[in-house]
């Protein structure tokens, strides 16, 4: 693997084309397979984006239920109830850090 200035990190033959100039043909498809290396790598990174999604996907659900309370609060409500409705929604920020451990 190799950091391509203006590309990013690639590996094999397409940072050697990149590096010396050369592009692939159009609509050319790569046939380099591979190794269980990249494979590794490749099923991690999958494995932390649909970490990152589900916590993603709790923090929204969480924000959304703050939003409410927030301009209640604001307002002068009584904390009591406020407290009371964002309760339930606790188990959101356990989600969450049980999520963020995993990465």
């Amino acid at each position: 693997m190799r950091c391509v200035p203006g590309h990013g990190v690639l590996s094999g033959r397409s940072a050697e084309r990149k590096m010396n100039g050369e592009k692939s043909a159009p609509g050319q498809k790569s046939a380099r397979r591979l190794d269980p290396l990249d494979m590794d790598y490749l099923a991690r990174l999958e494995a932390i984006d649909q970490l990152l999604s589900a916590i993603l996907h709790e923090a929204m659900k969480y924000r959304s239920v703050v939003r409410v309370a927030l301009p209640r609060l604001r307002a002068g409500a009584d904390p009591g109830p406020v407290r009371a409705s964002l309760d339930p929604w606790r188990r959101s920020l356990q989600t969450i850090k049980r999520l963020s451990r995993d990465l």
